[in-house]
């Protein structure tokens, strides 16, 4: 028992039970990760835990994976980084299923010559039928001798979000004898960075820094006029973390350095820039993988067509992500969300 005079001069006796209202107002996330040893997508059902009434989240899509070639075929794509979407102040009931989807890693086998369509996975989850969307990084053959990339983008219902940075940009076509990087992963407000632009006769070319926004930079770009005598590689592009925006990730160095991570300054910045997810070289797809969350990975070129097998490829683009936080006052892309040490209901990856 204790009395409370508020600043209007009120008194106020009883007993307050903090307890009670702590627990009428539960604060938590989940994060749904997605995988870095398989290919495709990942479904999970959320269920909305006891006196939540509103959530908030933040969807990232699949980075692309880079494509390979041989020399003579003269160019290598890196593929696009993921896009991203978050939504706030979704109202929910306690035991509501919430469905989840989550991009796991995307790459493209060795081509020997025709490039087709390929995509990396989408993310999303959907509330009451309403969804939240954050495409895959993709990379395809236009047919008009310019090869082109599409990066993610937020779709459905979302409250904000961005692309991701393209695996190819500049003049010459299909013939320019580049080995591309990958492109960045989305921020929160502001597109991912771009890979190294190709420009007629230049040096090596470092990747573009992420437009503010919190995204992941761009990977570094190879360029040769003479074909080389082994393999060269592009940088991958970085990834972005799920804790909210932070500061923007730099292009890779050239002539094929990784893009650093995006928002990598909240959270946990270990799992966050180019090449990271996969530290090691994986001599039989490229090495230069995208970044942990959505970076595109680089291109690879194997030196000549003896030297191509069927198993040889870009690297991998980066898994996309999916994070729900509930509490008071909380919402992408910074307000309470920076958190990464509260309790989590799970995590998967």
């Amino acid at each position: 028992m204790g009395v409370l005079t508020t600043s209007g001069g009120i008194n106020f006796s009883g007993n307050i039970n903090l307890t009670a209202m702590i627990a009428q107002y539960p604060s938590g996330n989940i994060l749904y990760a997605g995988s870095n040893t398989t290919l495709g997508s990942s479904s999970y059902t959320f269920i909305v835990p006891a006196n939540v009434f509103s959530i908030a989240y933040v969807v990232i899509g699949g980075g692309a994976g880079g494509w390979a070639n041989y020399a003579n075929s003269n160019t290598a794509l890196g593929g696009a980084g993921g896009g991203l979407a978050y939504r706030n102040n979704v109202p929910v009931n306690p035991g509501d299923s919430i469905s989840v989807v989550v991009a796991d890693s995307h790459y493209r086998e060795f081509s020997l010559g025709t490039l087709t369509a390929s995509k990396a996975a989408n993310s999303s989850v959907t509330v009451n039928g309403v969804s939240t969307i954050a495409t895959g990084g993709g990379k395809y053959r236009t047919g008009a001798g310019l090869d082109d990339d599409t990066p993610g983008f937020p779709a459905g219902t979302y409250t904000g979000g961005a692309s991701g940075g393209k695996g190819y940009i500049g003049a010459g076509g299909v013939t320019t004898s580049t080995v591309h990087g990958g492109g960045g992963a989305a921020g929160y407000t502001a597109n991912g960075g771009n890979s190294g632009s190709y420009v007629q006769n230049s040096a090596n070319l470092a990747g573009n820094a992420a437009i503010t926004g919190g995204g992941g930079g761009g990977g570094g770009a190879t360029i040769w006029s003479t074909k080389p005598a082994g393999p060269s590689d592009g940088g991958g592009g970085g990834g972005v973390n799920v804790y909210g925006i932070g500061i923007d990730g730099t292009g890779g160095l050239a002539p094929a350095g990784n893009g650093s991570g995006g928002s990598y300054n909240i959270g946990l910045p270990q799992f966050n820039n180019g090449n990271s997810y996969i530290g090691t070289s994986d001599s039989t797809r490229g090495k230069n993988y995208g970044g942990l969350y959505g970076g595109g990975g680089g291109g690879y070129n194997v030196g000549s067509r003896q030297q191509a097998t069927a198993t040889q490829g870009g690297g991998y683009g980066g898994p996309g992500a999916v994070r729900i936080v509930w509490g008071t006052r909380r919402s992408f892309p910074s307000t309470n969300v920076s958190d990464p040490t509260e309790s989590f209901y799970n995590v998967y990856l």
